[in-house]
Parts: structure tokens; C-alpha cells; sequence
């Protein structure tokens, strides 16, 4: 009936655990009556946040260990002005920032993208259209990182804010470039020599006055 689904549910797993899933769809093709014959959606694992909010529910003591206890660089940011909210400590020694640093400044002081751009991002993790990023960030020091960052929305002491979870790949992006030169080597530098490496020995196996011998060397560098 509705024109979309959006739920939060538990789901068992093949192992018999639970995890927690943020449940989004919609009706793909209905009948010549109208009826729904297929559905399409995706499942998003919220195990995650879902312990996150309960310990913030639980109490604000147990927040902050659960917060800092992770190695993953967090950040919790307000969506309306990019505020940064809290930090745990992985952020503190990956930014070079302290806590008390990082929650003096808004998400675009980090982000290397323009002010409006980044509350643009932010606002689609609000809307659920998007939780997948690709950034680049800037240390304390001026150095600038890639990071690859998942948020998600969740509620905390009545506010709607974005919690983001961020990863360095900045070695990653290195390596890929490293593989993009070295493919380039081969298609330009080394295959266009080779192509006549590769075709001189059929051109000369065409001659009529080869020995056995040329012929059946000419061969081998050929299939070679």
C-alpha cells in the first residue's frame, strides 16, 4: 500500500545470532490488479549503533566507555551545522587534535570539501539516502588523508546527529595509483615494442628458403 518501507528489525542469522537491520524497499512490479508481485530493498547492519544507543540510554558513563573503547576513528557531528558533537580517542591520534579540539571545530575544517558541499553530504545521511563516502581530510599537521567514511543517524540526549565511523585508505589509494602505472608501463611502454617481437618470426616463416632448423627456432619465439 505505501509507496516504500522503511523499518528497524532483528534478523537471525544462518549461525543462529541476531543482528539488527535497517530494512528499506519498495514494490518493484504489481499485477494488471494492482496486487504486488515482487519487492526490492536492502539491509543495512545496525548491530552497531543500535549498542551504541543503548548505552547511551543506559547511561552517559557507560556512553563514554563504549565510545572510547573502539578502535575505528569516531566522530559524532551535528548535521545542521557540521559541528563536531564527541570524538573518540582513535580520532584524537589520528587528527592530531585533542577531544577538546575536535569539538571546537565543524566537519569542514577537516574536510577539504567547501562548507556547503559538506552540509549537502551530511544531509543525505539524514534523509537515508546515502551512508557510503569517499573524502579527503586534513591532519593537524596539513597533511591530507583519504578516508573512506560510513555514517548513520542516530538519536542522543534528544538530538538527531550523524555518527560516522572513518578509515584511513590513504595507502590503499597509493598502492591503486602504483597498479594504474605499472598497467599503463605495460600497455604503452612494453606491449607497442613487443608487437614486433611478436609479429617479425610469422613474417619470416612466409619465406620459402628457410632451413628446418630456422624454421622450428622462428617457431619457438613465435609461441614464445
Amino acid at each position: 500500500e505505501s509507496p516504500y518501507y522503511d523499518c528497524e528489525c532483528r534478523i537471525r542469522r544462518k549461525d543462529g545470532s541476531w543482528v539488527w537491520v535497517h530494512d528499506r524497499g519498495r514494490v518493484f512490479s504489481r499485477d494488471s490488479q494492482g496486487n504486488p508481485l515482487t519487492m526490492f530493498g536492502s539491509h543495512q547492519d545496525i548491530t552497531e549503533r543500535k549498542a551504541f544507543e543503548a548505552a547511551i540510554q543506559e547511561s552517559e558513563k557507560r556512553y563514554r566507555a563504549f565510545f572510547s573503547a573502539l578502535d575505528a576513528i569516531k566522530l559524532i557531528i551535528d548535521p545542521a551545522d557540521g559541528t563536531i558533537f564527541d570524538a573518540n580517542q582513535a580520532a584524537e591520534v589520528f587528527y592530531g587534535y585533542n577531544r577538546e579540539r575536535l569539538t571546537a571545530m565543524q566537519i569542514y575544517d577537516l574536510n577539504v570539501l567547501p562548507k556547503d558541499e559538506v552540509l549537502a553530504e551530511l544531509a543525505k545521511v539524514r534523509s537515508g539516502k546515502q551512508i557510503h563516502f569517499f573524502f579527503r581530510h586534513r591532519l593537524a599537521d596539513g597533511d591530507i588523508r583519504d578516508v573512506e567514511v560510513y555514517a548513520g543517524e542516530i538519536r542522543l540526549r534528544g538530538r538527531r546527529l550523524v555518527i560516522s565511523t572513518i578509515h584511513d585508505i590513504s595507502e590503499m589509494r597509493r598502492l591503486e595509483k602504483i597498479k594504474e602505472d605499472v598497467e599503463r608501463i605495460v600497455r604503452h611502454d612494453l606491449r607497442f615494442p613487443l608487437n614486433a617481437a611478436i609479429n617479425i618470426p610469422f613474417i619470416l616463416m612466409e619465406d620459402d628458403n628457410l632451413t628446418p632448423n630456422q624454421r622450428r627456432l622462428l617457431s619457438l619465439m613465435a609461441a614464445a
